[in-house]
């Protein structure tokens, strides 16, 4: 039987070997990218023999024109190892459209039937170009290089076009296949491109909504508990307390319900401005948190505009309606104010709580607070971090009364 430490033993030599002479430049980021490069660095390393294989067999080893161009992809194969990517994959593509011209004028007594020679180098430099730049520079590439070639055989050559149009358009034809594959190629690197940053995205925002989940259910149940066992306490003395707590019990089991129902529908309210969405989400902050007051004022502009709103945006809003209720007293008041600067909403939030030290203001927007507890403090950190990932801004703009600023992008409605 043969010995698997050995077959594992070779594959971690080719691996060592592939890794030394192949693996792009750290630098150099994304899949797409990173596959190109090392095709690149593949490519040229293959390409250094065989240009040295082809001087010694071929006519010209009087102008060493193979070996110079043996040398020239032996230098951009270095330059391929470094973070210089589009510059050599640029020189290899401008190097091999070239070729077949170099190897044309510099050849000697060239008859009809020696285009074939010629022409093999251009379909490799088609395919050169195919791999590397866009389909529309690709044509670009082809038409160059067969208006130098056909220029050169019809007046410097002398070459009848009847001999030549043959060959011409059957360089032609692999040319349109070529150029057809590589925009195929292209389109779909292009839709799997998307399709990756998707669902990187969704990655993201269900991370995001995991935190907010262990943050916002555990603090809306502590609330929930609390009402409960008071409930219970109060049972027998004062049925119309008893009655009150219940109420604000199963008016935060409603808000628990409406957190989670916010990730189980399309994440954009259709046919919603920014300020009916923002309405709409204080009529749930109000149903959850009794004697809570939200006042929203805005512009006729700003109630015909829209933002960028992913599923997470809500829990924005919801974090800062229920800190508000949570401390800013007895009867707390929230004025939201919104309107519109150049290409983007400018919303302020205040409450008529007692403020915020200024020690603690600090850390309003840090993950965990100053005595290190990762969970304390984590729903304005979260809301920073979704509007940060919509391009947007938020800031503590007076620690009196708590007043804070948010700025998102304008997203005009279709």
């Amino acid at each position: 039987m043969p010995n698997e430490s050995d077959g594992t033993k070779g594959r971690g030599i080719f691996q060592r070997i592939d890794h030394l002479l192949f693996k792009p430049h750290q630098e150099i980021k994304g899949s797409r990218m990173r596959q190109q490069a090392q095709y690149l660095s593949i490519l040229l390393l293959v390409a250094v023999p065989v240009f040295a294989f082809a001087q010694l067999v071929s006519d010209l080893t009087i102008n060493l024109t193979y070996l110079a161009i043996s040398m020239s992809y032996l230098a951009c194969y270095f330059l391929s190892r470094t973070r210089f990517y589009h510059i050599t994959s640029g020189i290899t593509v401008i190097a091999s459209s070239l070729l077949p011209i170099a190897l044309f004028v510099l050849g000697s007594d060239w008859v009809p039937y020696d285009l074939p020679r010629i022409l093999v180098w251009v379909t490799l430099s088609i395919l050169m170009g195919a791999l590397f730049i866009r389909p529309r520079y690709v044509i670009l590439q082809f038409t160059i290089i067969s208006l130098v070639l056909l220029y050169f055989s019809l007046l410097h050559f002398a070459m009848p076009w009847y001999d030549i149009a043959e060959f011409f358009a059957t360089e032609f034809l692999i040319a349109v296949l070529i150029i057809i594959s590589a925009v195929m190629v292209h389109n779909y690197a292009d839709r799997t491109q998307v399709q990756t940053a998707d669902l990187e995205k969704r990655r993201w925002e269900l991370e995001v909504y995991s935190q907010l989940l262990r943050h916002d259910i555990r603090n809306d149940l502590q609330m929930l508990l609390g009402s409960v066992e008071l409930a219970e306490m109060l049972c027998n003395i004062n049925s119309g307390d008893t009655q009150r707590q219940l109420s604000t019990s199963l008016k935060i089991g409603q808000s628990i319900v409406s957190l989670l129902n916010a990730f189980s529908v399309f994440p954009e309210d259709v046919g919603l401005s920014f300020v009916r969405f923002l309405e709409k989400l204080s009529l749930q902050a109000k149903e959850g948190y009794e004697n809570l007051e939200i006042t929203i004022k805005s512009t006729a502009r700003a109630r015909q505009l829209d933002c960028a709103r992913s599923r997470l945006m809500p829990m924005v809003w919801m974090n800062i309606f229920r800190n508000a209720a949570q401390h800013a007293g007895p009867e707390p008041k929230v004025l939201v104010s919104i309107e519109v600067q150049e290409d983007s909403f400018y919303i302020t939030v205040a409450d008529n709580g007692p403020g915020i030290c200024d020690e603690d203001a600090k850390w309003l927007f840090v993950r965990g607070n100053r005595e290190g507890q990762e969970n304390r403090g984590l729903g304005l950190y979260l809301a920073k971090t979704i509007i940060e990932s919509h391009g947007g801004t938020i800031e503590l703009i007076d620690n009196v009364g708590c007043k804070i600023g948010v700025r998102l992008p304008l997203q005009l409605q279709v």
